[in-house]
């Protein structure tokens, strides 16, 4: 076995996983620990940063405890973390408040002053992303409505800026972590959009002005940080991306062609791309692989595990009774779906059961069920929501291959439902590509791992370290009778749905919800 180990540090929402793997991708440790969120007004949601680094460091005494070599064994670390994520600190480098999260809403009206005073593609040609959910549209809150926060903020970190600067000292961020502000400036990767940020009243200078490549060894282990965490003093940390970009080279997307689709509480789909993907309708935001290429990504907010929950609370009372375990609970709702003939029947789901991602970027966009008729059960039922998500991902796709002008050859799926045989099926013969699943289920860890590896010298390169460490566990080829009806649903029927009804759809928002 290898001597030289790595190690993938991910922050996640609600804990952080520190896993050690050998320099053949076979896990060697891991620990984990979980963070509490608060949410003290309606749509706010924050983290306490000091658990972050709580929370790595419980982790990683954990996984060194339980690793079987030498930690000084230990050849690099990597940090990944949710995006979006940040936290206000002082000229001490001291919090000022607590972090504010990624799904926190509290901006709404500072995106729309940006959408309509700056322009969504103006905004969107510079950044890659248009007027949302970034962190820009928070620190305008935060200068409006916290003044004297804001401006005490000497810097704004991401996520893994503040878990570099505990382990190393050191302040410096890479372009797949910073693109999380939605002020990068996605044409030169490693400078900010400055004009864009004095636009909406932010001083650029409270952003980290050190932007450098994924890969890059940022600094080492400080001695006060080994006491804390285990790893011995001198151990270079690599900058990476955040979570979904580790996640995708995790499964071994690592050039174009490739596309990760996560089949977890959100569907997100990511592909790499050699140039800046663009798109005049926004159908996707601009993000970055830490194998350095650009990455367009988009994805469905009501995933798999949104929908296959709705149906279990409303529907799957028999499932919820018999099994005896979580696993099994799943399992069964699975081979529900494949008691249903392919597409269901003409029964038909348009997933925007909590709003759409783009191109439609609309909050107010309902989900759609069509073709019910009485003939139709719960087996139809579960089976029309893996098919809905399966053709929106289509739909997403071939955005992005116009996008990038590169046509999409393979498909690799992780999280929860990709350990689901019908669910693989259903995205291989939808989608009319083969679909592959790796091996390890951490895999935003192992892409931050892999990040380490190539990054203190163990890879030639990115592509090289991912072939070395991913391992494909099962295949699947689309089948040609149910992908020949998929296709015709699709382009027949699916394409045109919500050209026809989302006006609807968004009339019966307003007027439910009783808002303007």
């Amino acid at each position: 076995m290898p001597t030289e180990c790595v190690v993938g540090i991910d922050v996640g929402t609600t804990s952080t996983r520190v896993n050690v793997y050998a320099a053949d991708g076979t896990l060697l440790a891991e620990g984990c620990a979980s963070h509490d969120i608060s949410h003290p007004h309606p749509g706010w949601a924050e983290e306490d940063a000091e658990d972050w680094w709580r929370a790595v460091c419980v982790a990683s005494s954990e996984a060194l405890d339980r690793f079987p070599h030498p930690r000084n064994n230990i050849a690099g670390i990597a940090v990944t973390s949710m995006r979006q994520t940040f936290i206000c600190m002082d000229r001490n480098l001291c919090p000022l408040r607590p972090g504010i999260l990624w799904y926190d809403t509290r901006h709404a009206a500072q995106a729309d002053w940006v959408r309509s005073h700056i322009g969504g593609q103006t905004v969107y040609r510079q950044t890659g992303s248009p007027p949302g959910r970034r962190a820009i549209y928070k620190v305008m809150w935060l200068k409006e409505n916290e003044p004297e926060v804001y401006a005490a903020t000497a810097h704004i970190l991401f996520v893994p800026d503040f878990i570099l600067q505990r382990l190393t000292g050191q302040l410096a961020t890479a372009p797949g972590v910073s693109c999380a502000s939605g002020c990068l400036d996605v044409v030169a990767k490693t400078r900010w959009a400055t004009n864009f940020i004095e636009q909406c009243g932010v001083d650029p200078d409270k952003w980290l002005d050190d932007i450098r490549s994924a890969g890059t060894v940022a600094g080492c282990v400080t001695a006060e940080a080994a006491a804390e965490t285990g790893f011995v003093a001198g151990t270079p940390v690599v900058l990476a991306a955040g979570d979904q970009a580790c996640g995708n080279l995790g499964i071994g997307v690592s050039e174009p062609g490739l596309l990760g689709i996560n089949g977890g509480t959100s569907c997100a789909l990511q592909t790499p791309s050699v140039r800046l993907p663009s798109d005049k309708a926004m159908s996707f935001f601009v993000d970055f692989s830490p194998a350095g290429y650009y990455v367009a990504e988009n994805g469905i907010t009501s995933g798999t595990a949104a929908l296959t929950e709705w149906f279990r609370d409303g529907f799957g009372h028999p499932e919820v009774d018999t099994a005896v375990d979580e696993g099994e609970l799943w399992d069964m709702l699975y081979h529900l779906a494949a008691e249903a003939p392919p597409a269901s029947l003409g029964l038909m789901l348009v997933p925007y059961l909590r709003g759409a991602n783009g191109p439609l970027w609309n909050p107010r966009a309902r989900g759609v069920l069509v073709g019910l008729m009485t003939d139709h059960d719960r087996p139809h039922i579960m089976r029309a929501l893996l098919e809905g998500l399966a053709y929106e991902s289509r739909h997403i796709l071939e955005s992005m291959e116009r996008g990038t002008g590169v046509p999409v050859r393979s498909v690799r799926t992780y999280g929860g439902a990709s350990q689901s045989d019908v669910w693989n099926k259903i995205f291989a013969n939808v989608l009319g590509r083969p679909v592959a699943v790796t091996a390890d289920p951490a895999t935003v860890s192992l892409g931050a791992a892999i990040v380490a590896g190539y990054g203190v010298g163990l890879y030639a390169d990115p592509v090289n370290a991912a072939q070395r460490m991913v391992r494909v566990c099962k295949s699947y080829e689309p089948h040609p009778d149910p992908a020949e009806l998929y296709d015709e649903l699709y382009r027949e029927v699916y394409v045109h749905l919500y050209e026809r009804l989302g006006d609807l759809m968004v009339h019966i928002s307003r007027i439910t919800t009783h808002t303007p």
